[in-house]
Protein backbone atom coordinates (compact mmCIF):
# COMPACT_ATOMS: atom_id res chain seq x y z
CA UNK A 1 0.00 0.00 0.00
CA UNK A 2 1.31 3.78 -1.06
CA UNK A 3 0.09 6.74 1.04
CA UNK A 4 0.24 10.41 -0.71
CA UNK A 5 1.47 12.60 2.85
CA UNK A 6 0.78 16.29 3.29
CA UNK A 7 2.95 17.01 6.13
CA UNK A 8 2.13 19.88 8.68
CA UNK A 9 3.82 21.59 11.86
CA UNK A 10 5.12 19.13 14.63
CA UNK A 11 2.02 18.17 17.14
CA UNK A 12 -0.71 18.41 14.41
CA UNK A 13 -3.36 16.06 13.63
CA UNK A 14 -3.46 13.39 11.30
CA UNK A 15 -6.35 12.69 9.11
CA UNK A 16 -6.28 9.47 7.15
CA UNK A 17 -8.62 9.70 3.80
CA UNK A 18 -10.73 6.95 2.20
CA UNK A 19 -10.36 8.05 -1.71
CA UNK A 20 -13.83 6.50 -3.51
CA UNK A 21 -14.45 4.53 -5.98
CA UNK A 22 -12.11 3.00 -7.96
CA UNK A 23 -10.13 6.41 -7.15
CA UNK A 24 -6.81 7.41 -5.84
CA UNK A 25 -6.37 9.99 -2.96
CA UNK A 26 -4.33 12.24 -5.78
CA UNK A 27 -8.34 13.04 -7.70
CA UNK A 28 -9.42 14.75 -4.27
CA UNK A 29 -5.51 16.95 -4.56
CA UNK A 30 -7.74 20.38 -3.87
CA UNK A 31 -9.60 18.93 -0.58
CA UNK A 32 -6.61 17.08 0.66
CA UNK A 33 -4.47 20.37 -0.30
CA UNK A 34 -6.46 22.22 1.92
CA UNK A 35 -7.12 20.29 4.96
CA UNK A 36 -3.33 20.53 4.66
CA UNK A 37 -3.31 24.36 5.27
CA UNK A 38 -6.04 24.23 7.78
CA UNK A 39 -2.93 22.10 10.14
CA UNK A 40 -3.84 18.48 9.68
CA UNK A 41 -0.93 15.77 8.86
CA UNK A 42 -3.08 14.30 5.90
CA UNK A 43 -2.36 11.12 4.66
CA UNK A 44 -4.39 9.18 1.72
CA UNK A 45 -4.67 6.02 0.94
CA UNK A 46 -3.56 4.09 -2.69
CA UNK A 47 -5.42 0.97 -1.80
CA UNK A 48 -3.96 -2.35 -2.41
CA UNK A 49 -3.22 -2.52 -6.41
CA UNK A 50 -5.24 0.88 -6.67
CA UNK A 51 -3.82 4.24 -7.29
CA UNK A 52 0.38 4.35 -6.91
CA UNK A 53 0.15 0.96 -5.10
CA UNK A 54 1.28 -1.85 -7.21
CA UNK A 55 -0.93 -4.42 -9.13
CA UNK A 56 -0.12 -7.16 -6.61
CA UNK A 57 -3.41 -9.00 -6.31
CA UNK A 58 -6.12 -9.28 -9.49
CA UNK A 59 -8.55 -9.65 -6.82
CA UNK A 60 -9.27 -8.25 -3.01
CA UNK A 61 -12.07 -7.69 -1.23
CA UNK A 62 -13.67 -5.30 0.71
CA UNK A 63 -11.74 -6.60 4.47
CA UNK A 64 -8.62 -5.83 2.44
CA UNK A 65 -9.53 -2.45 1.57
CA UNK A 66 -10.65 -2.03 5.63
CA UNK A 67 -7.23 -3.64 6.56
CA UNK A 68 -5.11 -0.71 4.70
CA UNK A 69 -7.36 1.78 6.43
CA UNK A 70 -5.96 0.45 9.79
CA UNK A 71 -2.57 0.19 8.56
CA UNK A 72 -2.72 3.63 7.45
CA UNK A 73 -3.50 4.89 11.14
CA UNK A 74 -1.34 2.65 12.44
CA UNK A 75 1.37 4.25 10.49
CA UNK A 76 -0.17 8.01 11.36
CA UNK A 77 0.05 7.13 15.07
CA UNK A 78 3.67 5.45 14.74
CA UNK A 79 4.68 8.64 12.43
CA UNK A 80 3.07 11.54 14.07
CA UNK A 81 2.21 10.46 17.31
CA UNK A 82 -0.97 12.62 17.92
CA UNK A 83 -4.69 12.72 17.25
CA UNK A 84 -6.07 10.57 14.43
CA UNK A 85 -9.46 11.54 12.53
CA UNK A 86 -10.34 9.64 9.73
CA UNK A 87 -12.40 10.43 6.59
CA UNK A 88 -13.93 8.99 3.19
CA UNK A 89 -16.10 10.09 0.28
CA UNK A 90 -18.73 7.60 -1.18
CA UNK A 91 -17.44 4.01 -1.10
CA UNK A 92 -14.32 5.53 1.35
CA UNK A 93 -17.24 6.61 3.50
CA UNK A 94 -18.36 3.27 4.09
CA UNK A 95 -15.04 2.16 4.82
CA UNK A 96 -14.41 5.14 7.47
CA UNK A 97 -17.97 3.81 8.81
CA UNK A 98 -16.50 0.27 8.79
CA UNK A 99 -13.61 0.99 10.73
CA UNK A 100 -15.03 3.14 13.18
CA UNK A 101 -17.04 0.18 14.35
CA UNK A 102 -13.41 -1.89 14.77
CA UNK A 103 -11.05 0.80 15.45
CA UNK A 104 -11.07 2.42 19.02
CA UNK A 105 -7.56 4.79 18.30
CA UNK A 106 -9.82 7.23 16.72
CA UNK A 107 -11.17 11.03 17.88
CA UNK A 108 -13.61 11.33 15.03
CA UNK A 109 -15.07 9.70 11.64
CA UNK A 110 -15.92 11.99 8.86
CA UNK A 111 -17.70 9.77 5.90
CA UNK A 112 -18.80 11.58 3.83
CA UNK A 113 -21.46 10.02 2.39
CA UNK A 114 -22.20 6.32 3.36
CA UNK A 115 -23.94 2.84 3.36
CA UNK A 116 -24.66 0.00 5.13
CA UNK A 117 -24.46 -2.92 2.45
CA UNK A 118 -26.57 -4.73 4.57
CA UNK A 119 -29.57 -2.61 5.04
CA UNK A 120 -32.51 -3.33 2.25
CA UNK A 121 -32.23 0.55 1.41
CA UNK A 122 -28.84 0.56 0.15
CA UNK A 123 -29.73 -0.82 -3.35
CA UNK A 124 -31.10 2.71 -3.52
CA UNK A 125 -27.86 3.77 -4.61
CA UNK A 126 -27.52 1.43 -7.60
CA UNK A 127 -29.10 0.48 -10.90
CA UNK A 128 -31.27 -2.49 -9.08
CA UNK A 129 -33.52 0.27 -7.26
CA UNK A 130 -36.37 -1.36 -8.73
CA UNK A 131 -35.51 -5.15 -8.09
CA UNK A 132 -35.59 -4.79 -4.45
CA UNK A 133 -38.38 -7.30 -3.35
CA UNK A 134 -36.06 -9.57 -4.76
CA UNK A 135 -32.60 -8.25 -2.99
CA UNK A 136 -31.62 -11.45 -1.21
CA UNK A 137 -32.06 -13.32 -4.66
CA UNK A 138 -29.67 -10.85 -6.13
CA UNK A 139 -27.37 -11.19 -3.75
CA UNK A 140 -27.34 -14.65 -3.69
CA UNK A 141 -26.60 -14.71 -7.61
CA UNK A 142 -23.86 -12.31 -7.44
CA UNK A 143 -21.80 -14.40 -4.42
CA UNK A 144 -21.93 -17.69 -7.25
CA UNK A 145 -21.11 -15.46 -10.02
CA UNK A 146 -18.71 -14.04 -8.25
CA UNK A 147 -17.18 -17.45 -7.06
CA UNK A 148 -16.93 -18.53 -10.57
CA UNK A 149 -15.84 -15.95 -11.90
CA UNK A 150 -14.11 -13.79 -9.75
CA UNK A 151 -11.51 -11.73 -12.20
CA UNK A 152 -14.53 -10.34 -14.25
CA UNK A 153 -14.26 -6.82 -14.75
CA UNK A 154 -17.20 -4.52 -13.30
CA UNK A 155 -16.84 -0.74 -14.85
CA UNK A 156 -19.08 1.90 -12.48
CA UNK A 157 -22.12 2.21 -15.17
CA UNK A 158 -22.85 -1.11 -14.75
CA UNK A 159 -23.71 -0.73 -10.74
CA UNK A 160 -23.96 3.41 -10.72
CA UNK A 161 -26.08 5.43 -12.30
CA UNK A 162 -23.89 8.39 -13.86
CA UNK A 163 -26.18 10.83 -14.06
CA UNK A 164 -27.06 10.35 -10.76
CA UNK A 165 -23.44 10.60 -9.63
CA UNK A 166 -22.28 13.97 -11.53
CA UNK A 167 -25.93 15.71 -10.87
CA UNK A 168 -25.61 18.69 -9.72
CA UNK A 169 -21.60 19.16 -9.08
CA UNK A 170 -20.12 22.53 -8.60
CA UNK A 171 -17.93 21.49 -12.39
CA UNK A 172 -15.46 19.42 -11.23
CA UNK A 173 -13.83 17.98 -14.25
CA UNK A 174 -12.07 14.28 -14.74
CA UNK A 175 -9.72 16.09 -16.38
CA UNK A 176 -5.88 15.40 -15.78
CA UNK A 177 -6.99 13.23 -13.03
CA UNK A 178 -7.59 9.71 -14.52
CA UNK A 179 -4.29 8.39 -14.41
CA UNK A 180 -3.99 6.81 -11.15
CA UNK A 181 -7.98 5.87 -11.11
CA UNK A 182 -9.26 2.59 -12.08
CA UNK A 183 -11.27 1.66 -14.65
CA UNK A 184 -13.13 -1.83 -13.63
CA UNK A 185 -13.52 -4.07 -10.34
CA UNK A 186 -13.28 -7.41 -10.42
CA UNK A 187 -16.32 -9.16 -9.61
CA UNK A 188 -15.27 -10.94 -6.48
CA UNK A 189 -15.08 -7.17 -4.72
CA UNK A 190 -18.31 -5.78 -5.86
CA UNK A 191 -19.71 -9.22 -4.33
CA UNK A 192 -17.62 -8.65 -1.15
CA UNK A 193 -18.93 -5.20 -1.03
CA UNK A 194 -22.84 -5.56 -1.71
CA UNK A 195 -22.57 -8.10 0.80
CA UNK A 196 -20.56 -6.60 3.86
CA UNK A 197 -22.22 -7.65 7.16
CA UNK A 198 -21.68 -3.68 8.99
CA UNK A 199 -24.32 -4.75 11.50
CA UNK A 200 -21.74 -4.28 14.45
CA UNK A 201 -22.33 -0.66 14.08
CA UNK A 202 -25.52 -1.04 15.89
CA UNK A 203 -24.12 -2.19 19.08
CA UNK A 204 -23.13 -0.02 21.67
CA UNK A 205 -19.58 0.52 22.24
CA UNK A 206 -18.44 -0.77 18.51
CA UNK A 207 -17.69 2.86 18.06
CA UNK A 208 -16.28 5.04 20.70
CA UNK A 209 -15.41 8.53 18.86
CA UNK A 210 -17.91 10.90 17.16
CA UNK A 211 -19.45 9.86 13.62
CA UNK A 212 -20.00 13.39 11.66
CA UNK A 213 -21.20 12.43 8.29
CA UNK A 214 -21.45 14.71 5.76
CA UNK A 215 -23.51 14.80 2.17
CA UNK A 216 -24.56 17.70 -0.05
CA UNK A 217 -28.05 18.54 0.44
CA UNK A 218 -28.79 17.58 -3.75
CA UNK A 219 -26.93 14.50 -3.46
CA UNK A 220 -28.85 12.35 -6.12
CA UNK A 221 -26.97 9.42 -5.21
CA UNK A 222 -26.78 8.96 -1.79
CA UNK A 223 -29.31 11.36 -0.69
CA UNK A 224 -29.98 13.27 2.77
CA UNK A 225 -33.04 11.24 3.29
CA UNK A 226 -31.15 7.97 2.80
CA UNK A 227 -27.75 8.78 4.88
CA UNK A 228 -30.38 10.00 7.94
CA UNK A 229 -31.67 6.68 7.44
CA UNK A 230 -28.61 4.95 7.33
CA UNK A 231 -27.16 6.81 10.24
CA UNK A 232 -30.36 6.15 12.42
CA UNK A 233 -29.43 3.06 12.88
CA UNK A 234 -25.67 3.33 14.22
CA UNK A 235 -24.76 3.10 17.68
CA UNK A 236 -21.96 6.18 18.89
CA UNK A 237 -21.18 8.50 21.32
CA UNK A 238 -22.00 11.82 19.44
CA UNK A 239 -23.73 10.96 15.95
CA UNK A 240 -25.03 13.90 13.61
CA UNK A 241 -25.79 14.03 10.05
CA UNK A 242 -24.09 17.85 8.49
CA UNK A 243 -25.74 18.51 5.46
CA UNK A 244 -23.61 21.24 2.86
CA UNK A 245 -24.97 23.47 0.58
CA UNK A 246 -24.59 22.11 -2.60
CA UNK A 247 -22.66 20.23 -4.89
CA UNK A 248 -24.20 17.50 -5.80
CA UNK A 249 -22.14 13.88 -4.70
CA UNK A 250 -18.33 14.85 -6.47
CA UNK A 251 -18.77 17.97 -4.61
CA UNK A 252 -15.64 17.44 -2.22
CA UNK A 253 -13.64 16.73 -5.33
CA UNK A 254 -14.11 20.50 -6.93
CA UNK A 255 -12.59 23.61 -5.76
CA UNK A 256 -15.60 25.15 -4.21
CA UNK A 257 -17.11 21.76 -2.22
CA UNK A 258 -13.21 21.00 -0.87
CA UNK A 259 -13.32 24.31 0.63
CA UNK A 260 -16.73 23.88 2.13
CA UNK A 261 -15.56 20.62 3.53
CA UNK A 262 -12.70 21.05 4.44
CA UNK A 263 -13.83 24.14 6.63
CA UNK A 264 -16.54 22.47 8.10
CA UNK A 265 -14.02 19.06 9.16
CA UNK A 266 -11.34 22.03 10.34
CA UNK A 267 -14.28 23.66 12.42
CA UNK A 268 -15.31 20.56 13.93
CA UNK A 269 -12.08 19.37 14.87
CA UNK A 270 -10.71 22.45 16.72
CA UNK A 271 -13.98 22.11 18.57
CA UNK A 272 -12.82 18.97 19.79
CA UNK A 273 -9.53 20.59 20.91
CA UNK A 274 -7.61 18.17 18.53
CA UNK A 275 -5.29 21.61 17.57
CA UNK A 276 -3.21 21.74 20.48
CA UNK A 277 0.52 23.04 19.93
CA UNK A 278 2.17 19.84 21.33
CA UNK A 279 0.52 16.21 22.01
CA UNK A 280 1.62 14.06 24.75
Amino acid sequence: MTLSIWKAEKGAPSLVFYPGTMASPLLYCELLHRLREYGFNVLGIHHLSHGKSPRIKKTFTFQDLLQNGKDAVSYALERFACPVVLAGHSQGGILCLAQAGRDDRLNVAFPFCFLLPHQPEAIEVTRFMRFAPQRERLLHFLTRAAAYMPRFPVIIPMYLDLKRIFAGNYGFSMEHKLCDTRLSYPLAYIASLFSADLAYLAQPGNIRCQVLGMVARDDALFTPRLMQAMLHQIQAPHKELIIMPGGGHMAPLSPQGAAEYAAVVYERCAALGLFPHTCA
